[in-house]
């Protein structure tokens, strides 16, 4: 309580090795989330973003290498209660999506989208630092 009046929604914080590199503050319940990390295996940066919103968002990307070919999945449906049946066992699952190296990403409403960016092998230790530096702003 602050005021005398109550507060609602949440705070997303997001942080990387201790140090908190976005704040969120929305009104209700959360419909914006995002991760992002490198898998060294693959040498990809994995972008994860989910917009629990009925609507589609936009998002500005800072701090992304913009010459690689980005290669994105996506996971959506008709509705937030959709899920799986006998009758129709694909209705949610991933599907591939075109996404384009570029400064902003559009994600469509109700979904959870993963991005991977192929990375050079004198890019890998660079990109993990880069992480710290990477902003998702709506």
């Amino acid at each position: 309580m602050t005021g005398g009046q109550e507060e609602t929604g949440a705070e997303l914080i997001g942080s990387l090795d201790g140090q908190v590199v976005e704040t969120l503050r929305e009104e209700g319940a959360p419909s914006l989330a995002s991760s992002a990390g490198v898998d060294t295996l693959r040498r990809e940066l994995v972008l994860k973003l989910a917009n629990k919103a009925e609507r589609e968002r936009t998002l500005q990307l800072r701090g992304l290498p913009l010459s690689r070919q980005w290669k994105g999945e996506i996971l959506t449906a008709d509705s937030l209660t959709a899920e799986n049946t006998l009758d129709h066992p694909n209705l949610v699952a991933p599907r591939p999506w075109p996404v384009r190296a570029g400064s902003s990403i559009t994600l469509p409403a109700r979904s959870l989208v993963v991005v991977r960016i192929r990375l050079t092998p004198a890019e890998l230790r660079p990109a993990m630092g880069r992480l710290r530096k990477l902003h998702l702003v709506e």
